[in-house]
């Protein structure tokens, strides 16, 4: 039975796609791979940004952690904005067609980001970067388009899996060029890494192969039903909602881990290796989540592995307020990364039930913008928590709103479970 597992078919290699795969599999694959390379390419250098404002003239600590925030929070903000828009225009133009123009934006924005010499320069390219250069969301809504139901949580937990491999080596390698050669060259090769992406994406990836496209007169009413289709929808509501929470818990420490890394070094030498070795070990566990728990999603259900991952990243959030070492604080980083990325996995597959065929790209790109709320004021209230306190107590409300996650999965899964007892149909 081994031979027709999900797992096999998925990634056969390209030369064999046509003969052995249909259509939807072998551009699920190369999709993958443009996934990992782009993610890549973005963290050799986008990680290091708190470090990379010390360089610009900030080098006062607390002013160092604000434009850590800001840096990171001007960039969710453009995509907050921008995300909803770009996800309804591919399903009107095609999901392939946008994601090009977003890798190709990255790569014009990465190589400029390396010839700035003033923090506000920075910043304005971040916005740019979040109003244009946003690829996840797009990869997500193209991967959705395309599988069948009954493998959307394995075939998404590739897709994130992707994500993990390509954080896995992009913030080790940049952090060596790094320390070695300067933040500039890091931002140089990551602008390349995107260049490969979008060939790779140009060449290999098909629309919706294996499905038509919705006829052009509900292409066109897209735009006008994302909004009112999240509002009319209490499940697509209530997950866009609980996945700016998720998304808030996770981005509040997320701009801080180079300077806390700084905080629990002995040396000033090798911070951007270190950190950088961190990242790396909080994707690794992301992709390693990201296929095990995909798995365990479909055959259990998204809303109890949404629940018990939550609950495991809030008390190892808690556990990270009493690190004295970077050792500790790897360690417990690696466990908050596997449950972090179960929990976003089961809320991507949530959405991806309770989104209507044909206009993936509307729901998608809503519920994302809502989502994105958290990231963007994420980092900002945790850099501003961080200058008045402490890191660590950054790290104590993450953990609070992880639990608070948890206890809404739960309530939520008590009312679906009386819906379906009383005869309801509900999803995962």
């Amino acid at each position: 039975m081994a031979r027709h597992s999900p797992w096999r078919k998925a990634t056969q290699l390209p030369g064999h796609i046509s003969a052995h795969l249909p259509r939807w599999r072998g551009s699920l694959l190369l999709l993958c791979i443009a996934q990992a390379l782009a993610t890549f390419g973005f963290t050799l250098f986008t990680p290091f940004l708190p470090l990379f404002v010390q360089t610009l003239g900030i080098t006062d600590p607390a002013q160092a952690k604000l434009w850590a925030g800001l840096v990171s929070s001007i960039y969710m903000v453009g995509a907050t904005i921008a995300t909803p828009v770009w996800s309804v225009l591919s399903d009107r133009y095609g999901r392939k067609i946008m994601l090009l123009r977003a890798t190709c934006t990255a790569v014009l924005l990465l190589g400029l980001m390396g010839t700035v010499v003033t923090p506000w320069q920075l910043l304005i390219l971040r916005l740019l970067q979040g109003l244009g250069a946003v690829v996840n969301p797009l990869v997500t809504v193209l991967a959705s388009s395309m599988v069948p139901r009954e493998q959307m949580g394995f075939s998404l937990g590739l897709i994130q899996g992707s994500v993990y491999v390509g954080s896995t080596f992009g913030p080790p390698l940049g952090g060596v060029v790094a320390d070695r050669w300067g933040y500039r060259l890091a931002a140089y090769l990551g602008a390349g890494a995107l260049a490969i992406t979008s060939l790779l994406v140009l060449a290999g990836v098909r629309d919706r192969p294996d499905r038509p496209l919705p006829p052009p007169r509900a292409a066109q009413r897209s735009d006008r039903r994302g909004l009112r289709a999240l509002l009319s929808n209490r499940a697509l509501l209530e997950l866009a909602l609980l996945f700016m929470l998720v998304r808030l818990a996770q981005a509040l420490p997320q701009a801080l881990v180079p300077l806390f890394v700084q905080e629990l070094s002995a040396l000033s030498e090798r911070l951007a290796t270190v950190a950088g070795g961190i990242m790396s070990a909080v994707a690794l566990a992301g992709a390693l989540a990201a296929v095990g728990v995909g798995r365990l999603a479909d055959r259990f259900g998204h809303r109890r592995v949404l629940l018990s991952s939550s609950l495991a990243a809030a008390l190892l959030g808690f556990a990270q307020i009493f690190v004295r070492d970077n050792l500790q604080f790897g360690l417990l980083q690696f466990g908050s990364g596997f449950f972090v990325a179960g929990a976003t996995l089961a809320v991507n597959a949530l959405v991806a039930d309770q989104a209507q065929h044909g206009h993936e790209g509307a729901d998608f790109g809503v519920v994302f913008g809502v989502s994105f709320v958290g990231w963007t004021v994420g980092p900002i209230i945790g850099s501003a928590v961080a200058a008045t306190w402490a890191i660590r107590a950054v790290f104590g409300i993450s953990a609070g709103l992880f639990l608070l996650a948890s206890l809404w999965t739960a309530r939520s899964q008590q009312r679906t479970g009386r819906r379906s007892d009383a005869g309801g149909s509900t999803s995962h």
